[in-house]
């Protein structure tokens, strides 16, 4: 399946990897579970990738690996969205979002928040809409009731 050497430089994610063993064990999602809707998953299966069918390599027998159009990410209170290039994140407790164009800062060294505003705001009202969907208590929140 896998050809030895290949390196694909198309982002996946750890979420993705529920959806590749459901797509490998050939079983769906559940919707519900126990009487109660969840969640679905966000992952994309990883198989085509693994098959080497790029959204270059497309070709209607064989579907190619479309791979996530943004990511999002959350984990005690530090959070991010990545699209395409660009990354902004936030750590926590400052709570600032920064920027960082991937493409010539892979090791997010330069912020670039201050020359990109706009594209700041338009990530984080991706962030704050994935967040809202997905159901992300914010951390201080969080915080706050383990103290009481």
């Amino acid at each position: 399946m896998v050809k030895p050497g290949r390196v694909s430089h198309q982002p996946g994610h750890i979420i993705d990897l529920m959806a590749t063993c459901l797509d490998l064990a050939g079983a769906t999602y559940p919707r519900t579970y126990n009487g109660h809707t969840i969640t679905p998953t966000e992952g994309i299966s990883l198989v085509p990738l693994l098959k080497g069918q790029s959204r270059l390599g497309q070709s209607r027998l064989s579907p190619a690996w479309t791979g996530h159009d943004v990511l999002y990410f959350e984990h005690e209170g530090n959070r991010a969205v990545r699209q395409g290039d660009w990354k902004l994140v936030s750590t926590y407790p400052a709570d600032s979002w920064a920027l960082y164009n991937l493409k010539t800062d892979r090791t997010e060294l330069h912020d670039r928040s201050q020359q990109q505003p706009q594209r700041v705001r338009q990530m984080a009202a991706l962030y704050d809409a994935w967040a809202k969907r997905v159901g992300v208590i914010p951390y201080a929140k969080l915080t706050k009731l383990a103290e009481n």
